[in-house]
């Protein structure tokens, strides 16, 4: 869906299993405006940054402060936030003056592993 929204996106995937299955799909699907990386996706990709959006699609036991320090002024990060089975996604808006966060809704993902993360 984001590579139809976005010029271009940028994805981390901490399994190389389903990294592979997703680079096969999107191969199949014709999209070319995709990178993958299989890493440590509480630590972001420094190297790509600043972003205007970053989307975490696990969710992380406090907002991992590397994905923030990666959005770009303006730049919006989503992020599940907070213990396994009671977290709340946080929509975070890096502004001129600092971060304003604001809570969505409760939820519930699989956890966000890594160093920013849990542990394992």
């Amino acid at each position: 869906m984001l590579a139809c929204l976005a010029k271009f996106v940028y994805s981390i995937e901490w399994h190389l299993k389903l990294l592979t299955q997703a680079a096969e799909r999107l191969e199949r699907l014709g999209l070319r405006n995709i990178a993958l990386r299989c890493a440590d996706g509480s630590l972001g990709w420094p190297e790509r940054a600043p972003f205007n959006g970053i989307i975490a699609t696990a969710g992380a036991p406090y907002m991992p402060q590397t994905l923030v320090d990666q959005l770009a002024r303006g730049g919006r990060l989503v992020i599940p936030v907070g213990p396994v089975g009671d977290q709340t996604l946080v929509l975070a808006e890096r502004t001129e003056t600092g971060l304003k966060t604001e809570e969505v809704l409760k939820c519930r993902f699989v956890k966000l592993l890594g160093a920013e993360g849990w542990k394992g």
